[in-house]
């Protein structure tokens, strides 16, 4: 009778060897055949508008008329990389006043069934 270590060592070179073979065999056999000559794909993509305010904030627009949708993204230079050392976390708490804490005279709660009756969303980041 065989020593089990010369049996597993066989096992053990075979399968090396049939992933081996599976792996070699599969990329020679698709560099035999000729490539489809497909047309080059055109992209147009659809251009904007940039609108610069006398105060200095920059609107971008870009206009889909598929969906009846408005989204609006604002990106504001502020966050924790600007917070002082003594004050770590103060960006992340002026953000989330900013959406729960109401606005224009209005309680937080307020804005909430507001947005929810349009079907609207704030939320900061």
């Amino acid at each position: 009778m065989k020593k089990p270590e010369t049996w597993l060592n066989k096992i053990f070179v075979s399968i090396w060897v049939l992933l081996l073979f599976g792996m070699i065999c599969p990329a020679a056999s698709f560099a035999r055949f000729d490539q489809p000559a497909f047309k080059p794909l055109e992209f147009h993509p659809p251009k904007g508008k940039i609108t610069v305010f006398p105060n200095g904030l920059k609107v971008y627009l870009l206009e889909d008329h598929e969906l009846p949708l408005i989204r609006i993204n604002a990106v504001i230079k502020v966050g924790s990389l600007y917070e002082p050392e003594e004050m770590i976390g103060l960006a992340s708490f002026t953000g989330s006043l900013m959406r729960t804490g109401g606005a224009g005279g209005k309680s937080g709660d307020e804005i909430d069934e507001i947005l929810e009756f349009l079907s609207a969303g704030i939320s900061t980041g």
